[in-house]
């Protein structure tokens, strides 16, 4: 069997396409990532001094979550290991969660460093929430707003 040049460059050329197609068009060699919204809020103290921060975290849908962790932005830039303000392992079998509360009890978690809890967050400090769910992962940067006082 002969093949001419011109069959053998529009064979080269059809697994060219079909390999940028296959890169640019399709999710085979990405990574799944998990959509999250981020809700801050800041609430006076019952005593009436000071403001709490808390942030609800929701996904697009019920994810077994393996692994959380919230980081500073800014800390995530400056350091190859950056501290982490909360960080939670699935115990054994993660249990999937619409979303959770920033410091809470996440049933079938546990804390990654022993009796470590949440570190209060800061006003107008950015921060990165990173989750893996079995493979998937997803981010997203919240910041909590100042408190004012005349509301």
């Amino acid at each position: 069997m002969n093949m001419s040049k011109r069959n053998i460059f529009l064979i080269a050329l059809l697994v060219v396409l079909s390999v940028a197609y296959v890169r640019y068009f399709t999710d085979w060699f990405r990574t799944p990532t998990i959509e999250i919204s981020a809700r801050p809020r800041v609430e006076r103290s019952r005593h009436g001094k000071g403001a709490t921060f808390s942030v609800s975290f929701s996904f697009d849908q019920k994810r077994p979550i393996t692994e959380l962790k919230v980081v500073s932005v800014a800390d995530i830039e400056t350091n190859k290991y950056p501290h982490a303000l909360w960080n939670m392992i699935a115990e054994s079998n993660a249990v999937p969660m619409k979303g959770f509360t920033y410091g809470e009890y996440l049933r079938g978690m546990k804390s990654k460093v022993p009796k470590m809890r949440a570190e209060p967050l800061k006003a107008q400090t950015k921060y990165r929430l990173l989750v893996d769910a079995s493979g998937k992962r997803g981010q997203i940067d919240f910041q909590v707003p100042a408190f004012r006082s005349g509301q």
